[in-house]
């Protein structure tokens, strides 16, 4: 089942109306029992090992709740992550040579088992739950498989009272799952089906034009199909009383790469920086120092965050060029306080600067290139025919996707001027206009060719 697929729209209205009219003791069974359909959807023998995950993880919550023995705690905990993450590399790096043997969602389901237990064991956190609020939280669907990747500590409230069905924002929900899905289900699928899926093999045979197009859309489509993934799921949430994480926040609007990791994949960024940067840093401190500490902490972290994604040279040479941006960054950002302090300058305010945006976007969309080619032979002569050109004479269509550019533009553009000021406060019969103009690019315009979410195979 995929939110935007028609056995989806079938059964969720069916388990909406009874989550809402049941008391809640049953109401919350229903949606285990929904969370458990929705995830057998996707392949049934797997469900075990999210099972045996979710029951080591609350088991040894637990014991590190009660144990009062540091050592023990530390037996615990170190046992039970390392049995945590070995799952993750086996199924990643030796068992699956092919995504299909991939229990779907795994990577997502391991980081919040480890935030789950080291928050219980280092953050101070007591929310152990019941087994039954925890596997709730494990199963629940809208993020089960894609993210956003959430904590049981911040969300272990919603399962275990009785959601108010008159404080959910409805029109809200409406509006953010509308948009979500025509993201997704027009704006993404779109540049997926007609400029990235025609040039996969033979790149050399298109005009050096439409090689920039691929170059341009790639960025801008994982955008749409992530991004409207996450607005669909936090919809989903909503409408059922839980709040879930905003996971992108105008992510082309970012003058730097600090910034940019603050508002694309959020969820990610912050486990990354709170669970690995964190830890990695204070480790290094003593022994190299606060700047260099800082550098090879972000470095590492990015290399991690990038063997996360799979097995191969690909992904980690992503996670490192990610971890070279940033560190970059950092650094400019040091030196230029250092400076302005030994000439006793306060820094001036920050400005949006459109050629900063351009610039952020060009060497995402490198990595972008780097992330989604099926080798790195591929990606070097993707660069080569950018650099030297082509003499390939196939083209492609420039204007739909420069109508769906315009689109993502527009969104950043309001979202920046209007700031926290949602949707949903225009005049009522301008967002009746407005979806009903979207469902009607959803129901007669987007493309018929569905294509899974991208992050689905991580």
């Amino acid at each position: 089942m995929n939110f935007h697929q028609i056995d989806f729209l079938i059964a969720f209205p069916v388990f909406f109306v009874l989550y809402w009219l049941l008391p809640y003791k049953f109401a919350s069974v229903a949606l285990i029992v929904f969370n458990v359909i929705f995830y057998a959807s996707w392949g049934g023998k797997f469900f075990l090992v999210i099972l045996g995950l979710t029951c080591l993880e609350w088991i040894a919550g637990l014991g590190i709740s009660r144990i009062e023995s540091e050592g023990k705690k530390n037996l615990v905990y170190f046992g039970s992550l390392s049995t945590i993450i070995c799952t993750l590399i086996c199924f990643k790096y030796f068992i699956s040579g092919d995504n299909w043997f991939l229990p779907v969602g795994l990577s997502y389901q391991v980081l919040m088992g480890i935030s789950h237990l080291t928050d219980l064991r280092y953050g101070g956190s007591s929310e152990v739950g019941s087994f039954r609020n925890y596997f709730s939280f494990k199963t629940f669907f809208p993020v089960v498989v894609s993210g956003p990747i959430t904590r049981f500590s911040e969300m272990e409230k919603y399962f275990s009272t009785s959601p108010s069905w008159k404080l959910v924002p409805w029109r809200e929900v409406i509006l953010l799952f509308s948009w979500g899905y025509f993201k997704k289900a027009y704006c993404g699928d779109y540049l997926a089906n007609e400029v990235i899926t025609p040039m996969a093999n033979m790149p050399s045979e298109f005009h050096i034009s439409a090689l920039y197009l691929k170059f341009i859309t790639m960025p801008v489509q994982l955008y749409c199909d992530f991004s409207g993934y996450s607005s669909m799921a936090r919809a989903l949430a909503m409408s059922l009383g839980k709040d879930l994480p905003i996971n992108f926040n105008l992510p082309f609007l970012s003058n730097s790469f600090n910034e940019f990791w603050n508002r694309w994949h959020i969820s990610l960024s912050q486990w990354l920086r709170d669970y690995i940067f964190f830890p990695l840093n204070k480790l290094l401190f003593k022994s190299c120092g606060p700047l260099l500490s800082a550098v090879l902490a972000i470095l590492l972290t990015w290399i991690l965050g990038g063997m996360w994604h799979g097995p191969g040279i690909i992904y980690t040479l992503y996670g490192l060029h990610q971890g070279l941006y940033v560190a970059v960054n950092a650094l400019s950002d040091y030196y230029k306080t250092k400076r302005l302090k030994r000439n006793k300058l306060k820094r001036a305010p920050k400005n949006f600067s459109v050629l900063k945006a351009v610039f952020v976007f060009i060497l995402f969309g490198l990595s972008i290139l780097l992330f989604m080619s099926p080798s790195l032979n591929a990606y070097r002569e993707y660069l080569a025919l950018l650099v030297s050109g082509s003499d390939g004479i196939k083209t492609l269509d420039w204007w739909h996707p420069l109508f769906i550019f315009a689109i993502i533009i527009g969104e950043h553009i309001y979202g920046y001027k209007e700031g926290d000021k949602t949707f949903s406060r225009l005049p009522i019969f301008f967002q009746g206009a407005v979806l009903g103009l979207l469902w009607v690019y959803i129901i007669l315009i987007a493309p018929k060719n569905y294509v899974a979410f991208i992050y689905f195979k991580f």
